[in-house]
């Protein structure tokens, strides 16, 4: 969200949190939330009326009253103060739901103690997900329905994971917004740390490293960047001894394929 859509987001957010502080079970408000997002995403005529920037903010949420009267009272105080705001463009209020629909998931694992817990799940489901070709394409063929996607996740999930978790990844892979379900993973994971102030880091190497080797590096890295980190590790084939980290938009690449390539660029530049 860029923009306007980024000030309407904030006050559709401080909704929310009113809601979830008033005592509103994050589980279900997020089920409201998930369920109106894809009535958005179905009705381009719904959301083309709910972001009409001609349409004044009380007619707009004034509709989404009426639109979502059978919602829960929470639920539906949330999608009027979303209504009412102005979005950069109609995509961005479907996105905007959905995206508060994590929040009250993640309230909720707040509020359980299990928020990390839920953030460390999400990144191995990720990695697990992505790695099994056949799940993949399963996952991600659009001729399977929502109902078949969120059968196998229950099946492969259940009773393994958080709720929170599992909740999360069913709208990832069947949830209205047409984003690729690691991609949603990775959006979520992020609204996570951003919930808990952290910045995520991702590390590869070529062996696992020891809990200890693990909390150095977390360390060091939290010194570097000024904020907590969460840490997430991957072994990867392709990295010879040390390690490369992803932290947001920054590589750092201290493995020894890299310096052995840099090398053979070397000595190439002095043939």
């Amino acid at each position: 969200m860029q923009g306007t859509s980024i000030g309407a987001y904030a006050a559709s957010r401080d909704a929310l949190e009113q809601q979830l502080g008033g005592g509103a079970q994050g589980m279900d408000l997020a089920d409201q939330l998930f369920g109106a997002a894809e009535v958005l995403g179905d009705s381009g005529q719904l959301r083309r009326a709910l972001t009409d920037p001609t349409r004044a903010g009380e007619d707009r949420a004034r509709l989404a009253e009426k639109v979502f009267a059978s919602a829960t009272e929470p639920a539906r105080r949330v999608l009027v103060a979303a209504a009412g705001q102005r979005w950069r463009s109609e995509g961005d209020l479907g996105e905007a739901v959905i995206r508060l629909g994590v929040e009250s998931v993640l309230g909720s694992a707040e509020r359980t103690g299990s928020a990390q817990r839920v953030a460390d799940e999400l990144f191995s489901v990720q990695e697990t997900f992505t790695g099994d070709t056949q799940l993949r394409a399963a996952l991600t063929d659009r001729r399977v329905g929502r109902g078949a996607k969120r059968e196998l996740v229950q099946r492969l999930l259940g009773g393994k994971v958080a709720p929170e978790t599992l909740r999360l990844v069913e709208q990832s892979v069947a949830g209205a917004k047409s984003l690729r379900f690691d991609l949603a993973l990775r959006a979520y994971r992020e609204i996570a740390a951003a919930r808990a102030a952290r910045l995520i880091a991702v590390a590869h190497t070529a062996v696992p490293l020891t809990t200890d080797q693990q909390e150095r590096l977390r360390s060091a890295l939290a010194t570097q960047y000024g904020r907590e980190i969460t840490l997430n590790t991957v072994i990867d084939p392709d990295v010879v001894g040390g390690v490369r980290v992803e932290v947001a938009d920054d590589v750092i690449d201290g493995t020894v394929s890299r310096r052995l390539a840099e090398a053979r660029d070397g000595m190439v530049g002095r043939v």
